[in-house]
């Protein structure tokens, strides 16, 4: 793992250097209107790349100093104070979204609230925090992503990895045109983080919500299997989509992808081949709550 981590520094840069020649024209068009969040995470290329390209290897462009990434959660104790369990700290204060939903899977409602202190350095800022029917309140550390208009939200609760409760989806660009989240489960107690397995021991902690490029996850008729679709131009001009679907199962707090189909559609209809890529995440998973 560790070998891993150092590696993915390096990953990052070649993939945003890979995938800045397909998304020029639209990136000119949102600097141009004044759109804020140009600049892609780069887990999400990496999401992207080996969605779409599962068969190829990539070597890293360079040497790189590994860094934290920023879409992880942060250590509690990081922030000074110990997340999980723990009292919030005075100065955190819930956002104006709340959802209700049994969370920790005992019978009872739970409210889940993303706290906010200004005060606090912006790694430390967000808290996600869910208070159980049993009084118990779990909590996680949210990192914002590196531009404006990225302070995160709860955007929906559904049962997505095939265990007992529903899972937490927090939408972490809600005023970007580019939105991706996280998804979090209480499990023994605790808020776990849950991630995509890529490739090798490479993992991504963003699910695409939402994009003007076509991007969507959604559930299958299988508990604990999803879908990611991702597309980006097809050769030959900007008329048509190359779409790519890839199937994930849930394997404790990882998905871990077991297949992949592709299509070529034309711009425009894409949400009809692949219901996901309407810009509703999760539609079809049960227990939906939060639209």
């Amino acid at each position: 793992m560790r070998e891993a981590e150092a590696l993915r520094p390096r990953v990052e840069e070649g993939l945003e250097a890979t995938f800045r020649k397909v998304r020029t024209r639209h990136l000119r068009r949102r600097m141009a209107a004044g759109i804020v969040g140009l600049a892609l995470p780069a887990l999400v290329f990496a999401l992207g790349w080996f969605a779409l390209r599962p068969s190829e290897e990539w070597v890293p462009a360079g040497p790189s100093t590994p860094s934290p990434s920023p879409t992880s959660s942060v250590a509690g104790g990081a922030c000074g104070w110990a997340e999980g369990g723990a009292p919030v700290p005075d100065g955190y204060e819930p956002g104006p979204r709340a959802l209700e939903g049994d969370v920790d899977a005992d019978g009872t409602i739970d409210l889940v609230q993303v706290l906010t202190d200004e005060a606090r350095p912006e790694r430390c800022r967000f808290v996600l925090r869910v208070r159980t029917g049993s009084g118990a309140e779990p909590t996680a550390v949210i990192a914002p992503l590196e531009w404006p208009g990225t302070a995160p939200e709860p955007r929906l609760l559904a049962e997505i990895d095939g265990r007992p409760g529903v899972e937490v989806v927090v939408d972490l660009s809600p005023a970007g045109v580019y939105r991706p989240g996280a998804v979090f489960a209480v499990v023994g107690g605790a808020l776990e983080r849950l991630e995509l397995q890529l490739q090798g021991a490479l993992s991504a902690e963003l699910f695409p919500l939402d994009d003007e490029f076509p991007a969507g996850v959604d559930c299958t008729g299988d508990a604990g299997t999803i879908v990611v679709t991702l597309g980006a131009f097809a050769e030959g001009g900007d008329t048509r989509w190359e779409l790519t679907r890839t199937t994930y199962r849930a394997d404790g707090s990882s998905f871990v992808r077991i297949g992949r189909e592709t299509a070529v559609v034309d711009v425009g209809t894409e949400a009809d081949r692949w219901p996901e890529l309407a810009g509703e995440p999760f539609r079809s998973c049960p227990f939906v709550t939060g639209r």
